[in-house]
């Protein structure tokens, strides 16, 4: 074996020990698009996607073929495995014009499953330009056609309750009492002399 293949073998190692932890919790998941004109479904994404670093690829994805008008309805969604039922939303033929950037939203469950999904749409956004490599200027890129959203499932959130109130054996609040300042103890005496203020200087003016 040559030196030159010996020094590449660690590369090799560590590129395969790479993919193979992409690969551990990675999901394959297939998206459908079902026209209400049409009898079945026909696959529109394949994706792979990991839970836990919600990593996401598009490795296929193939919109309506059959001839649809703007205003026809499409279902799009996935056989539940579990039970085979049907899963998904209802949206427009026009949301797949190639004039509109297409945003699938997976949301999962507590043991990272696709449970239900939603699809959006925006303006396709412009071509970035592209990177200056040795000088030169690469080929701009163009925006992806389908990006895939994970929403994983999110505890709810717990109530914040009061602390109970403790009551000792006579009824009363356990501990001591908050100290009371000196307006919140006297007030009633402030207010008597404000009275007699008023009144003996209305008195004098008569």
């Amino acid at each position: 074996m040559k030196l030159s293949q010996l020094l590449g073998l660690p590369v090799l190692f560590a590129a395969c020990a790479v993919q193979a932890l992409d690969n551990a919790g990675s999901r394959d998941f297939t998206v459908e698009a079902w026209p209400l004109s049409s009898a079945k479904s026909q696959p529109l994404a394949q994706i792979s996607f990991d839970s836990t670093s919600k990593y996401t690829k598009v490795n296929t994805f193939t919109p309506p073929k059959q001839p649809l008008t703007a205003e026809e309805l499409v279902r799009v969604g996935f056989h539940d495995s579990a039970d085979s039922k049907w899963r998904g939303v209802v949206t427009s033929a026009a949301s797949f014009d190639p004039q509109y950037q297409q945003k699938l939203h997976l949301h999962l469950d507590e043991d990272g499953k696709v449970w239900h999904i939603a699809i959006s749409t925006i303006p396709k956004p412009a071509p970035t330009k592209g990177q200056m490599v040795n000088g030169k200027r690469q080929p701009a890129q163009e925006a992806p056609q389908l990006v895939v959203e994970i929403l994983p499932n999110m505890p709810a959130p717990s109530p914040i309750l009061n602390r109970p109130i403790v009551l000792n054996a006579q009824g009363k609040v356990e501990g001591k009492e908050p100290e009371k300042s000196l307006l919140q103890k006297y007030w009633p005496f402030l207010l008597i002399f404000l009275m007699l203020q008023v009144f003996t200087a209305g008195g004098g003016k008569e």
